[in-house]
């Protein structure tokens, strides 16, 4: 087995529909026959039950068995380090990079999709962030973000911190959390492209059923699936 390739979901802030736009790309690349393993590396929020509920609908969206979807899971809605000390522990940064990449392996997978929590500068551990984590994994980063006044700023301080780290940027997702529109819908694509100098996709239109049919469907419909595979996964040669 080659070295895994991996697609980093990072957001501009939490709630902004990275869940969303992974299970549409999940789903609308298994409809293609494209194989691509879902992580969520960590997932806090899960409530006393400890459910990871994004992680279940990744497996669920990628056609994947749910064991070892998810590495790490805390009941409190908290930054990963935050919720991780809550229960008087501490997440090794190390270790959780191993397991990425275990995961990889013990499903012979060379392609994987890795959700983040929350935006790229959350703290996982001390010294160690979402992007550190997607840096270890040499990821490529998908950036999500929602059509809303305020998105050019959250987007190019993201970009100028990939870029800064040297993460390459696969390009930006626009979703739509929401059925509401403002007069910014007409500007920001082209502001976003001139200013951030980077591909702009969608947007992903609001689906109220959040159906998994649906949501493929509107992926099909309104992102450059095949395409994005082949910015996410390919090879520098194969890219050419």
């Amino acid at each position: 087995m080659s070295k895994p390739r991996f697609l980093f979901i990072t957001g501009t802030d939490t709630g902004v529909g990275k869940t969303t736009v992974a299970r549409a790309l999940l789903a609308a690349w298994r409809a293609r026959g494209l194989r691509v393993l879902p992580l969520k590396p960590i997932e806090t929020g899960c409530g006393e039950a400890m459910l990871p509920t994004d992680a279940v609908q990744l497996a669920a969206a990628a056609g994947s068995d749910f064991t070892g979807t998810c590495l790490l899971r805390y009941a409190l809605p908290l930054a990963p380090e935050a919720a991780a000390r809550a229960t008087g522990a501490a997440i090794d940064p190390a270790e959780l990079v191993a397991g990425c990449l275990s995961a990889s392996r013990a499903t012979a997978s060379e392609h994987v999709l890795v959700e983040g929590a929350g935006g790229l500068l959350v703290p996982i551990a001390p010294g160690f962030t979402m992007a550190d984590l997607a840096s270890e994994l040499e990821a490529r980063v998908l950036l999500v973000a929602r059509t809303r006044l305020g998105l050019l700023n959250h987007c190019l301080l993201s970009l100028a911190e990939c870029r800064r780290r040297g993460l390459p940027v696969v390009g930006v997702v626009l979703n739509r959390t929401d059925a509401a529109r403002g007069p910014e819908d007409a500007d920001n694509p082209a502001l976003l492209r001139a200013h951030g100098r980077v591909e702009v996709l969608g947007p992903l239109p609001f689906v109220p059923s959040a159906s998994l049919a649906d949501l493929q469907a509107a992926a099909q419909a309104h992102l450059p699936i095949a395409r994005l595979h082949e910015l996410a996964f390919a090879t520098r040669s194969e890219a050419r």
